[in-house]
């Protein structure tokens, strides 16, 4: 009676049973265990545990946002690599005047991308994340690019809130085109008003379903394999939980022509609740 509908209040009440599943709650992260009892066929009950992996899951969290810190630096580098080995082989075959139309190229294209992110993006950490997060992109053959109306001030409300979002959807964005035929393509829109950050990342990839649209926010739901014993799945969990616990929304639908996926997440600008702290700190993915 104490709790709102949803898998911890199920795992006490008896609905199911669990066995070592990851339940968020508005302030911890719990491993849930849901044993019933039967002697000489009859119920005596259940035994519940709840083991506290909050602290766990924040470090999991934050090692999550190095490692894709690494992976978009480690990009950039690759990508820089190959330019300068394409402009060597190109000087040592003394094609000087092709070297420096490919050069020119691609100081345009990097230059066009980062003016045209600047001019709509004031924050340098959203700057920052979304020039990461193209290198990374482009590393796996995907196009990501800015809405024409984007539009974010240098200080908006909410911004590490924001960040944790955006890293999110555009992550799984790039999850959900693996393995796609070309052309691949990420749309990122961010547009702040008086009082509203709304935050829309677009796909063509193969959308989701409309049957498992209620499930993919909930907690530990993936389509992704588990990999080294880890559970996935929590960052939508954990960008549904965190921006409705700000009197927020998200919503999943699908693209023009009925294909890709569409995630919007609206966020009410204005003072953060009395008392409210970050669900797992530092969670960026």
């Amino acid at each position: 009676e104490l709790l709102t509908p949803g898998p911890l209040r199920d795992a006490l009440d008896g609905s199911y049973s669990l066995q070592d599943d990851l339940v968020l709650t508005d302030d911890y992260a719990l491993v849930v265990n849901r044993m019933p009892i039967h002697l000489a066929g009859r119920s005596h009950g259940a035994v519940v545990t709840l083991r506290d992996r909050t602290e766990l899951a924040a470090l999991l969290r934050e090692l999550d946002g190095e490692r894709g810190l690494t992976d978009s630096l480690r990009a950039q580098q690759h990508e820089f690599a190959n330019r300068m080995h394409t402009v060597a082989g190109l000087l040592e075959l003394g094609e000087t005047q092709e070297a420096m139309r490919f050069l020119t190229e691609v100081q345009g294209t990097a230059a066009q991308f980062d003016n045209t992110l600047r001019t709509h993006i004031a924050a340098p950490q959203i700057v920052g994340l979304i020039l990461g997060k193209a290198a990374e992109a482009n590393e796996q053959g995907v196009q990501l690019t800015i809405s024409p109306d984007t539009w974010l001030s240098e200080a908006p409300d909410r911004l590490q809130l924001l960040t944790t979002v955006l890293g999110n959807l555009v992550d799984n964005a790039m999850d959900a085109l693996r393995g796609r035929t070309a052309p691949r393509v990420i749309e990122v829109r961010v547009v702040e008003d008086d009082g509203l950050l709304e935050i829309t990342v677009s796909d063509n990839g193969p959308g989701v379903p409309p049957e498992l649209v209620p499930r993919i926010f909930l907690d530990g739901y993936s389509t992704k394999a588990t990999t080294g014993g880890r559970v996935h799945g929590l960052g939508l969990a954990l960008v549904h939980r965190s921006v409705t616990r700000f009197g927020g929304s998200v919503s999943v639908s699908s693209g023009d022509g009925g294909t890709g996926a569409v995630v919007t997440v609206k966020i009410p600008k204005g003072p953060a609740p009395v008392g409210d702290r970050p669900l797992l700190p530092g969670a960026t993915r």
